[in-house]
C-alpha cells in the first residue's frame, strides 16, 4: 500500500519545481512544526489496563491556529496523520480560512469497546494532549469514528485541565453545546459544489455519477447531486456495489443507510447487486472517491471511465494512478478543494464559538457557497495563468500563500 506522507512530500516538492518557488522553505513544509506521539492508558471495564499509540500532527501555522480532525481507527499511523496535517494546511489556504493544518489519532478498533471505554480513552488523550490545544492554538474536531459526543467529552476534559469552559477548543460538537448547523452536510456539500462548477466547465450534460463511499461524505454528496438534477447510477461501499442504469433513488438510499450499512439489503426496482470494486468499471461521466486513501492506483485507474473526478475522501487517488487517469484527460478536482467544506463550516462553528453569535443553515449554506465558489474560481485562474493541473495548481497556491503568510 502507498505510503499518503510520501506521495504528499512528493507533490510539495514537485509544486517547488512547478512555478519556481524559492527551495529553501521546502524542508519546512515536509514535515510538521511539531509531532505529538502519546501512550493512551485506557482502565477497560473488566479493570484490565491497555496502552494504545496517540498521535497529534501540528503542521504549520503561519495562516493561524492548527486545525484538524481526531479519528480513531486501526489504519492510523504517524505517516497518515503527518500527511493529513500537510493536506489540511492546504486546504486551509485555498478556502481561506484562517487556520493551519493539524490531525490526530489513536490506533485503536473502536468496535471492541464499549461506550463507557471510548469515553475514558478520550479522556485520557485529551489530558495528554491539552497543553497543545486550545482555540487560538490547535483545534481538533471529528473525523473517522468519532463525532459530536467524542467532541463534548474533549470539551469537558480540557475545561478541567484549564478550569474553564472553552467551546471553541474543538468544532464537530452537538448543536446543543455549542455546534454549527450545517456542519454534518458540509463536507459533502462541498464535494456538490464543486462538482457542479467543474461539470459546467466542461460542458458535462450527460449528468451521469458513480460515487465511492457512502459514509457521511459521499452520501451527502450523492444527496445533493440527485435533488439537482444529477443521476446516480451506482454506489458503493464495503459491503459492495449498487447500479442502476437510470439513476439510484438516493432520498431513499440515505435513509435506508441510517439504520442499515450492508448494500446487499437495499432493494430497488430494476437495481443490481454488484461487488464493491465493480464501481471503477462504471458507465458514468463522474466519479466520486469518498472512501479512504489510495482506493484508485496503478491497478485500477485505467478502468474508470469518468471524464471527471472530485475527491471526496483524503488522498484517494495514488502518484502512480493519476499519471494513468492524466494520461486519459480526466479533470481531477483534489481533496485539499473538494472537501475542504468540513474545514469551511467549522471554522464558521469556531467563529461563532469565539463571538457567542448563532448563525441560521440558510445562512451558512449561502456563506459556504460564495467562499467554495471563491476558491474553485481561485484555483481554476491559477490554473489557467501557470498551465498546471487543478491538483498542481492547488498545491503551488496554497504552498505559496502559506511561505508569505509572514512568519518565516
Amino acid at each position: 500500500m502507498n505510503n499518503p506522507l510520501k506521495d504528499a512530500q512528493l507533490r510539495i516538492e514537485n509544486v517547488f519545481n512547478t512555478i519556481n518557488l524559492d527551495k529553501k522553505y521546502l524542508p519546512l513544509l515536509l514535515e510538521p512544526n511539531r509531532f505529538i506521539h502519546v501512550k493512551v492508558p485506557l482502565v477497560k471495564d473488566n479493570g484490565e489496563i491497555v496502552v494504545y499509540d496517540g498521535y497529534r500532527s501540528q503542521h504549520n501555522n503561519n495562516l493561524g491556529p492548527y486545525k484538524g480532525g481526531i479519528r480513531y481507527s486501526l489504519n492510523v499511523t504517524s505517516d497518515e496523520v503527518k500527511a493529513l496535517s500537510l493536506w489540511m494546511s492546504l486546504k486551509c489556504a485555498i478556502i481561506n480560512v484562517p487556520f493551519g493544518g493539524g490531525k490526530g489519532g489513536i490506533c485503536v478498533d473502536v468496535k471492541t469497546l464499549s461506550e463507557n471505554e471510548i469515553e475514558r480513552l478520550t479522556r485520557s488523550y485529551t489530558r495528554l494532549i491539552a497543553p497543545n490545544i486550545g482555540d487560538n492554538v490547535d483545534i481538533p474536531a471529528p473525523d473517522v469514528n468519532t463525532n459530536g459526543k467524542i467532541m463534548n467529552y474533549i470539551v469537558d476534559e480540557y475545561a478541567k485541565y484549564k478550569g474553564k469552559i472553552h467551546l471553541g477548543v474543538v468544532t464537530g460538537k452537538p448543536i446543543e453545546n455549542g455546534g454549527s448547523l450545517g456542519r454534518v452536510e458540509a463536507t459533502g456539500y462541498g464535494v456538490y459544489l464543486n462538482t457542479t462548477f467543474a461539470a459546467k466547465d466542461l460542458n458535462i450534460t450527460d449528468k451521469t455519477v458513480a460515487v465511492e463511499g457512502c459514509g457521511n461524505v459521499g452520501i451527502y454528496a450523492a444527496l445533493y447531486l440527485y435533488q439537482n438534477g444529477y443521476k446516480v447510477v451506482a454506489v458503493s461501499n464495503t459491503s459492495g456495489c449498487l447500479f442502476k442504469k437510470d439513476g439510484i433513488n438516493i432520498a431513499n438510499l440515505s435513509i435506508f443507510l441510517k439504520t442499515n450499512r450492508n448494500l446487499n439489503d437495499y432493494q430497488e426496482e430494476n437495481i443490481k447487486h454488484l461487488n464493491k470494486n465493480d464501481i471503477y468499471e462504471v458507465d458514468a461521466n463522474i466519479f466520486l472517491p469518498c472512501a479512504l486513501e489510495n482506493s484508485i492506483n496503478e491497478t485500477n485507474a485505467s478502468k474508470i471511465k469518468a471524464k471527471l473526478i472530485v475527491e471526496g475522501a483524503n488522498g484517494p487517488i495514488n502518484v502512480e494512478g493519476e499519471k494513468l487517469l492524466l494520461q486519459k484527460n480526466v479533470t481531477i478536482i483534489p481533496d485539499v478543494l473538494a472537501n475542504a467544506g468540513g474545514v469551511l463550516v467549522s471554522y464558521f462553528e469556531w467563529h461563532q464559538n469565539i463571538n457567542e453569535i448563532t448563525w441560521n443553515f440558510d445562512f451558512i449554506q449561502k456563506k459556504q457557497l460564495e467562499m467554495t465558489e471563491i476558491a474553485y474560481n481561485n484555483i481554476k485562474d491559477f490554473k489557467l495563468l501557470h498551465n498546471l493541473t487543478f491538483r498542481e495548481a492547488c498545491y503551488a497556491y496554497a504552498v505559496n500563500k502559506i511561505i508569505k503568510g509572514g512568519k518565516y
